[in-house]
């Protein structure tokens, strides 16, 4: 036809299609009941328990599948089955979810990173006590000093059956509001100067208009003796270094000086130690407060504090220079929190290589030297005085 669509031609073949399909459908009872007929003369007994394809064809064909109420009551059961199973799914689902949010903010406050390496608890036998000095990572990945203000009792049971325990912790130079309630023991705490470190150093305290040139007189207070507190990042954090690199604040803790509190200063106020007989120091040793704030520095320089040294051991901003840092996680702590200088990579393949060849020298056999004979050029010598006579 001309003015026919692919609808139209759809539609037909949906139509031809139908009807051959209800011609099937009504030829097939006639042959069933025959079969059923046969099957009940020959004693086949009931036609749902046989196991003849042909019998169970029929039997399906003719009952279709049960009644309405059966297929509805069928449906209705599949349909529940399927909410329940939805309903679970949920759950699970939301569950991840909750376990992967709390992972997460576990993580951001031992500040975790991509191919770091953790840090291990490695207090084991020490008792949490009140006022008991340690270390902290915060969700930066900066490890600092603090201490113990208060034990908490969780009520929980520990892993060896005991309770559990908790600590508050209180930051060196930080406010109450940003102490935390941490569980003891924690991979999130570590022994005092595992990580940090701490100087003696001659800080400039002053005021501003205490620095001002109209200012005469010279105090004690340009170069007072004081501990400074070195902060350090995780082995390995780029996220921590960055984020020391950018502070360029140091706490200081003023040695015997009722002036001045502890606080936070610029790394330019901190100068490296001196020792009395320096001409820089001849001016403060007039002032007897600076005299026993020294001789405090000088006692715990003694019990193995370090100096500050000459040269600035910062790498920009508060950073430590990375061959004053903890090598790697879990090292011993440092002994007073001392600045030791690791060689740099260049220096160890010099003196590998000075060692290397001392060593060859050594093993070396011995250089073969021409041996002069007794009387050698005697000769030479005669025939020259022959000549010249």
């Amino acid at each position: 036809m001309a003015g026919e669509t692919r609808e139209d031609a759809l539609e037909i073949d949906d139509s031809s299609s139908s009807s051959a399909s209800q011609d099937e459908c009504t030829e097939a009872p006639s042959v069933v009941e025959r079969r059923m007929a046969a099957l009940e003369a020959s004693g086949g007994g009931d036609v749902g328990g046989s196991t003849d394809p042909v019998s169970s064809t029929a039997a399906s064909i003719t009952t279709g599948g049960g009644t309405g109420e059966d297929r509805d009551d069928d449906d209705e059961d599949d349909d529940d089955d399927d909410d329940d199973e939805k309903g679970e799914e949920e759950e699970e689902e939301e569950e991840e979810e909750e376990t992967a949010v709390e992972g997460s903010k576990e993580e951001e406050k031992s500040g975790k990173e991509p191919g770091v390496k953790l840090h291990v608890f490695n207090m084991d036998g020490v008792e949490p006590a009140v006022g008991l000095r340690l270390e902290i990572i915060d969700g930066d990945g900066v490890w600092s000093a603090a201490k113990i203000l208060r034990l908490v009792a969780d009520g929980a049971e520990a892993d060896d059956g005991g309770t559990r325990r908790s600590i508050e912790v209180g930051y060196d130079g930080w406010s109450a509001e940003w102490n935390e309630t941490v569980p003891w023991p924690s991979d999130r705490l570590a022994a005092l100067f595992t990580y940090t470190r701490a100087t003696c150093a001659l800080v400039d305290l002053r005021t501003a208009a205490q620095r001002r040139p109209a200012a005469k007189h010279r105090s004690g207070l340009g170069a007072w003796p004081c501990c400074v507190q070195l902060r350090a990042p995780h082995p390995g954090s780029a996220q921590a270094a960055e984020f020391l690199g950018a502070e360029v604040r140091v706490f200081v803790r003023p040695y015997l000086c009722d002036e001045v509190e502890p606080r936070w200063l610029h790394v330019r106020c901190v100068r490296r130690w001196r020792v009395l007989s320096d001409t820089y120091v001849d001016t403060f040793r007039r002032d007897a407060g600076w005299i026993r704030a020294y001789g405090e520095a000088q006692a715990a320089i003694r019990r193995g504090a370090g100096e500050h040294p000459k040269h600035t051991p910062f790498q920009a901003g508060s950073l430590l220079h990375e061959l004053y840092r903890a090598e790697g996680t879990n090292g011993t702590p440092q002994d007073q929190g001392k600045l030791v200088r690791r060689l740099s990579p260049q220096a160890i393949r010099a003196e590998e290589d000075k060692s290397r060849a001392r060593q060859a020298k050594k093993e070396a056999p011995p250089a073969e030297t021409a041996m002069r004979q007794p009387g050698a050029g005697a000769a030479e010598r005669a025939a020259a005085a022959d000549a010249s006579r």
